[in-house]
């Protein structure tokens, strides 16, 4: 014996010409549709996030491409900035160059490092982000999985060849998950 339960929501879209009580009914026979409407639309919102949340990991392997190569050039230009601030001081060591060009080579010197820092600490980021990203992408896998299931489960099919019992639904009624539908019986054997 099934006894056929909703385990979705929704209005009944189409009925089996034989749904009725009595009726032998073939193995995998489609009995009752449930408007799957609904739950496509929540199938495909979830593949438009998983769609967006891929979008964010390539733009993050984007940015850390284009942070790593701006910081060796952000290096290189330290390592200038640097080499001619010890070429200042050198210089104001021999009263050759004055303190305010010395001044103004630290400054740059400083806003160089400063800008070198700015980049290590975003590229250190990176790995979290990304983390964060692929967490949330799991998850909208998982909400996908579960519409893709309830879209499954608008459509009722007949587990095995049974013969109905009473059956009291008809097309466009609207059903609450959990509702008994109907009950069949297998025809592999007869009490008698």
């Amino acid at each position: 014996i099934w006894q056929a339960v909703s385990e979705v929501r929704g209005r009944v879209v189409e009925v089996h010409p034989q749904l009725e009580a009595g009726a032998m009914i073939p193995q995998d026979e489609v009995l009752l549709r449930i408007d799957p409407a609904e739950y496509e639309l929540a199938a495909a919102q979830t593949e438009a996030e998983i769609a967006r949340v891929q979008a964010q990991l390539a733009e993050l392997a984007v940015t850390e491409a284009n942070n790593r190569a701006s910081l060796e050039i952000e290096k290189a230009s330290l390592a200038l900035a640097e080499t001619e601030l010890q070429r200042i001081e050198s210089l104001a060591a021999r009263n050759a160059a004055s303190a305010a060009d010395r001044d103004q080579q630290k400054r740059v010197a400083l806003t160089q490092r400063q800008s070198t820092q700015r980049l290590q600490n975003a590229l250190q980021l990176v790995p979290q982000q990304r983390k964060s990203l692929e967490a949330e992408l799991a998850v909208k896998q998982a909400a996908l999985g579960r519409a893709q299931l309830e879209v499954a489960r608008t459509m009722i099919k007949a587990p095995f060849a049974c013969r109905l019992g009473d059956v009291e639904i008809h097309r466009d009624q609207f059903l609450a998950a959990g509702q008994t539908l109907f009950e069949a019986h297998g025809t592999e054997s007869a009490e008698i």
